[in-house]
């Protein structure tokens, strides 16, 4: 059964010829490329141009590739890089804690779980790569927004929401700013059991050779296990000298 949908093929189809010819198209080439109408061609730029996936020249009105495809391009790449270079790292971690370790990247308000390893626990995580989970109240979204400034962290908040999944969820922006100025100090931060009754997670970030934090670890249980003291005494320099490990990749070094 062919499920195509027309106008989606068209507008790739589009970007595809397009992006090909570095020299720019007049409307009358892509319409001859295409072999479409240049009225069709035309609202199809017109969409393309509005989302910034085609750009037009103001001189000549030759159409060139946006600057929108490059920036999902570059999206694509640090997500897909980061995973195969923390793999090693990731899977060293969790043999060494015995615990669950995830990888994440932040998504505009929201973090995606992109890696996991699973321990040899009996109890253990029901999270799974594609996941999504909320900033405020997990370990990794602390950390990912560890290099961004106060007013973008409390816009992306509100934007949001920040519901309460337990009684240690954090649940204004004042005390969550305040949060993630230990969480800057520290080089970690804590899920201390505010999204999941039971469950505890350490986290560090993973930064580039700008000091941008790109992606986020984490160590995750259950709390008899993820205990404070143990925390204190080994999970918090395993986590942070793993992420140096990753960052180190990157160029990063502190």
């Amino acid at each position: 059964m062919n499920n195509i949908v027309q106008s989606v093929e068209r507008a790739l189809q589009l970007i595809e010829i397009v992006a090909k010819n570095h020299n720019g198209l007049s409307i009358k080439e892509i319409s001859d490329h295409l072999d479409l109408p240049k009225s069709t061609v035309h609202r199809l730029l017109a969409t393309l141009l509005q989302k910034k996936y085609i750009r037009q020249d103001a001189r000549t009105k030759d159409y060139f590739a946006g600057y929108q495809i490059l920036s999902l391009a570059g999206e694509l790449s640090r997500s897909m890089d980061v995973r195969q270079v923390a793999r090693p790292f990731i899977e060293k971690l969790s043999a060494v804690t015995n615990e669950v370790i995830h990888l994440c990247i932040r998504d505009h308000h929201e973090v995606v779980y992109i890696d996991k390893v699973e321990s040899n626990q009996t109890i253990t995580m029901h999270s799974r790569i594609g996941m999504r989970s909320m900033l405020h109240c997990t370990g990794v979204g602390k950390i990912l927004l560890t290099t961004v400034d106060d007013l973008t962290i409390s816009n992306l908040l509100q934007k949001a929401g920040m519901p309460s999944f337990t009684t240690n969820t954090i649940v204004t922006i004042p005390d969550f700013l305040q949060e993630m100025k230990k969480v800057r100090k520290n080089h970690y931060a804590l899920d201390d059991i505010e999204h999941e009754e039971g469950i505890r997670c350490i986290a560090s970030g993973i930064y580039n050779h700008h000091g941008e934090v790109i992606a986020a670890i984490s160590i995750s249980g259950p709390d008899t296990r993820i205990t404070e003291e143990r925390i204190e005494q080994t999970l918090k320099s395993d986590i942070i000298r793993a992420a140096k490990e990753i960052s180190n990749q990157f160029g990063y070094y502190i």
